[in-house]
Formats: C-alpha cells, sequence, structure tokens
C-alpha cells in the first residue's frame, strides 16, 4: 500500500494532467476499484479501503483466489478506450499469481484490441514469470519484469 500510494503520488507529479484507474482482479473477476481521474486521494482511498475490506474477511484463505489476466485487460482496455488518442496509453499489471485463469485466449481476442487501440501493456510479477505476461508486453512494447527484492520492485513500479 506504501508503494501503491508512493507511485501514484510521482505519477501525478510527473503528469500533472494525466489520469490513473486502478482495477482490482481477483476470484476470476476484474472490478473498476477507480475509475481514470486525476485525483491521487481518490485512488490513495480506494486501495485503503481494498486493503481493509480483504483484511477485515480474515487475509488468509479468504485473500485472492483465481487470477484473470484476460478479463483485467478487458476492463482497463475498455476505460482506456475513452482517453484521447494523442496520449500515452499503458496497462500496468501488478501480479502475484502463478497462474492465470483466463475464459478465452489472450493473444488471439484481446492482443489484437490492444494493438488497434495503441495500448501498451507492462507487467511485473511478485512471485514467478508468467509467459503470458511477457508476451503480452513484448507485443505491446511493454516492459516486464519479475522483483527480486523490495528494492527492486520500488524500481520496476517507478
Amino acid at each position: 500500500l506504501n508503494l501503491a500510494s508512493e507511485y501514484i503520488n510521482e505519477y501525478y507529479d510527473q503528469n500533472p494532467l494525466g489520469h490513473l484507474g486502478i482495477v482490482l482482479c481477483k476470484d476470476g473477476e476484474a472490478e473498476m476499484l477507480t475509475a481514470l481521474g486525476g485525483s491521487p486521494k481518490k485512488h490513495k482511498l480506494a486501495l485503503g479501503a481494498a486493503l481493509v475490506t480483504e483484511m477485515s474477511k480474515g487475509g488468509g484463505s479468504s485473500v485472492g483466489g483465481e487470477f484473470s489476466l484476460q478479463n483485467g485487460i478487458e476492463v482497463a482496455g475498455r476505460s482506456l478506450g475513452y482517453a484521447p488518442r494523442y496520449g500515452s496509453r499503458e496497462i500496468i499489471v501488478i501480479t502475484s499469481a502463478l497462474a492465470t485463469c483466463d475464459p478465452g485466449d489472450i493473444l488471439a481476442e484481446t492482443l489484437p484490441r490492444l494493438l488497434h487501440s495503441g495500448i501498451r501493456v507492462s507487467t511485473i510479477s511478485l512471485q514467478a514469470e508468467l509467459h503470458i505476461c511477457t508476451k503480452l508486453a513484448e507485443a505491446t512494447g511493454g516492459l516486464s519484469g519479475v522483483c527480486m527484492d523490495t528494492r527492486h520492485l520500488r524500481d520496476l513500479v517507478m
């Protein structure tokens, strides 16, 4: 949460006219936590509230579930579809999942839409590299990495 808050501050410091949105993926679904907007406070409050909600469920076994990269990318991509063409469009995926459970073929269904919309996807894995994340990042011109420690994670996120 601290790193996410730090990233939000840094993002708006470097992009004062930029917009940021947060999508939360869990239990095979993707939920728009915050819509694209220019309020760092709104994003930080939403992240804090999501963390409190997950912790109040008991942490441990109730947190997590299946991760669907495709659902997350689709939700984020739809919201970026309204962003002006002259700006940059990027989805940053931060995942700790060891696998992805998707309803379809990401490379055949989702990737062409991303390329057509000019959306770049960058991925950061906390535990292990997911091959599909690396392929998606390479195909869209994004970056992909696996963090080695806390300092490396900060470098990758920033």
